[in-house]
Formats: structure tokens, sequence, C-alpha cells
């Protein structure tokens, strides 16, 4: 258990969870960490001891926005990054916060997709669009080529949206035989995700065949 300072602005409590300092100054580990509000009064004189103690579960107000809910790469200081999310408990419905270096409980990029477009000379276009939140500026990202034993990385180039938008490109003159599954390798720091690119639709996998590099004659 931890505990986070609040204050008073404007006749509401605030307080910030840093996963960088909120374990007492400290980097908050990886784990499932539940929120709740402690709330201490004491008697007038303030010496006898606390006459009131009391803890809530919190919970998000109502109509609150789905992108907080949105997972996204966070700095613990030399812990290194994670993947951090909100999310609600069942059935009760308490908030409560999800750190994963690992990202495999809540993966990033749920709205990455893309298309591959053969082009003139049989060069293939790939292109893949998503949103990052919290994504590093020296993060590393790349598009990948996988199949059920290789792992191809490609050249890619990025280009920064507005906000949390990222668009990745590569462009294949040629490339390995075989029929592949094409992701995004996401790398900031000690932390790195594959993450599947889905086709336009949002839901089939985005493949890609190569017939191989052509011999040269003899």
């Amino acid at each position: 258990m931890h505990h986070v300072p609040a204050h008073c602005s404007d006749g509401a409590w605030h307080a910030a969870v840093d996963p960088a300092t909120a374990a007492d100054g400290g980097p908050l580990t990886d784990g499932t960490w539940g929120l709740k509000i402690a709330v201490t009064a004491h008697g007038a004189a303030g010496t006898a001891g606390p006459a009131l103690r009391r803890e809530a579960w919190l919970v998000p107000e109502e109509g609150a926005d789905e992108e907080e809910f949105a997972p996204r790469i966070v700095g613990r200081g030399p812990a290194g990054p994670s993947v951090a999310a909100l999310f609600l408990s069942h059935p009760h419905g308490h908030l409560h916060l999800d750190l994963d270096r690992a990202g495999d409980r809540r993966p990033l990029g749920a709205d990455l997709h893309g298309t591959a477009t053969r082009g003139r000379f049989g060069r293939t276009a790939l292109t893949a669009r998503l949103t990052l939140p919290g994504c590093p500026a020296d993060a590393e990202l790349g598009l990948i080529l996988r199949d059920a034993t290789r792992t191809v990385a490609l050249r890619t180039t990025v280009e920064r949206g507005a906000g949390d938008h990222r668009t990745v490109r590569s462009l294949l003159r040629r490339g390995p035989r075989g029929t592949w599954q094409v992701a995004l390798r996401v790398t900031a720091g000690a932390l790195s995700q594959e993450l599947p690119v889905r086709a336009a639709d949002g839901r089939t996998p985005l493949t890609l065949t190569l017939p191989g590099t052509p011999r040269p004659p003899r």
C-alpha cells in the first residue's frame, strides 16, 4: 500500500498518480493496483488522534472518456517504461491501474491497421496507422514480417501526426519467398512489443505473399 497526497483546489480534491514516484517516492512495480481515497479528520485540537478515518474505492465520473482507459507507455525512472492501463473491476466497477512491462495483459495499438499495395515493377508499399499514447520521442517503430519460423525486419519511416497518432511505411523492392503476417515492433528502452497489423476492416490480419527474389540468369 502506498499513499499519494491530495490537495484541494476550487473546492475539489486532486491527486496525481505518477508510476515513477507513487511508491513513496520510488517507482511502482508491475502488477495491478487498486485506487482508493482515504479520508482522515481530526478533532478541534488535532492532538487526540484522528476522530474519523474512512476509505472508499474510486470510480470514474459518469461519461468518462474511453481514451482515458486506453493502454499507454509510462516512464518509471530507473525501473524503465511500462504499459499502463486503467480498468474497472467486475462487477463492482472499482478503478484499478494495471502496470505490465511485457504489455501482454492490455496490449498497445488497439486501432492498428494497415494496407499492402503492389505497385510498378513488383514493389509493395506497406502503410500502417495507430494511436500510441505516451510514446517517447526516442522510441523505435519498425514494421516486420513474420511466419511460423522467421522474422524479417523492414526499413521503416515514421510520421508523427497530431496528438499520439503515428503512420509507419515500408517499401519492399524484393523479399524472401512466402506468405507473411505484418506486425509492428515498438521499442522504448527495455520495453519491446510486436503488435499485429490488421487489414482495413480492423479484424483480419494483414498478410503479404512474396514470390521471392528471382535468380539472375546464368
